[in-house]
């Protein structure tokens, strides 16, 4: 599949890449070149540390988001027990970007509530669980950078959430549509925390609210998702041109 979508012939792709393996490690040197570039960009910057981690944070999610297949990729889904070496991989690039991370709160240890380092793998933490979830925001139609908008949402309440919104550089491309999508969303998951707990002592299960919640909500924003009908109208031309 990779040599047809690519226009050449499997030979010639084997020439190159001899293992899927190889594919992968080379998809990684890409991404690992790409985020560590800007890194140093931003620690050479006369920005305010703050103003380097937000953008380096940033620059992350957004990367992901122009490049999807990175996410299933440092995600780890895409990878099986024959990956382990581009697994080590993205373990230490994640342990470099936290260091990363950490030096630049470094320069500005007076405005931290905990340690350089300890705020530093609260930031790679939260990264990763965004980068994690980026995989199933794509099925509902949105952008990787609204993951921490939901994220937060689910956390505290929608107005925290449009708050982070107002922060998040939206794409020119960003529709009527996927705005609906993610007030949708918003609605059906926020302040999780709480209603959990008020869910539990009304007597219900707090895994049983929580999956009605979530899944509720993937299941009515992937209904509205327009990309969804737009592949089933194409899988079915497809179809008729074939019969």
């Amino acid at each position: 599949m990779l040599a047809e979508k690519s226009k050449i012939t499997e030979a010639a792709l084997y020439r190159h890449f001899p293992s899927k393996r190889a594919i992968y490690a080379e998809l990684f040197s890409f991404c690992d070149d790409a985020i560590f570039n800007k890194c140093g960009e931003l620690k050479k910057s006369k920005l305010a540390p703050k103003e380097k981690v937000k953008n380096a944070f940033l620059f992350f999610m957004i990367f992901i988001e122009k490049n999807k297949g990175f996410a299933r990729l440092l995600s780890r889904e895409a990878l099986s027990s024959d990956e382990q070496n581009v697994t080590d991989s993205v373990n230490q690039f994640f342990e470099r970007f936290e260091l990363s991370i950490k030096q630049m709160l470094s320069e500005d240890t007076d405005n931290l509530i905990t340690q350089p380092g300890i705020s530093a793998q609260l930031i790679v933490t939260c990264l990763e669980g965004n980068v994690g979830r980026y995989p199933l925001l794509s099925l509902i139609g949105l952008p990787a950078s609204l993951v921490v908008v939901v994220t937060t949402t689910m956390l505290t309440n929608p107005y925290a959430g449009l708050i982070v919104m107002s922060s998040v550089p939206l794409a020119a491309d960003f529709s009527i549509g996927q705005a609906s999508i993610l007030a949708s969303f918003m609605l059906f998951t926020h302040s999780l925390p709480v209603e959990l707990l008020i869910s539990r002592k009304a007597g219900v299960r707090m895994r049983v609210t929580f999956l009605i919640r979530v899944g509720g909500a993937f299941v009515f924003c992937a209904f509205l998702n327009p990309d969804r009908y737009e592949k089933c109208l194409n899988s079915s031309l497809v179809y008729m041109s074939e019969r």
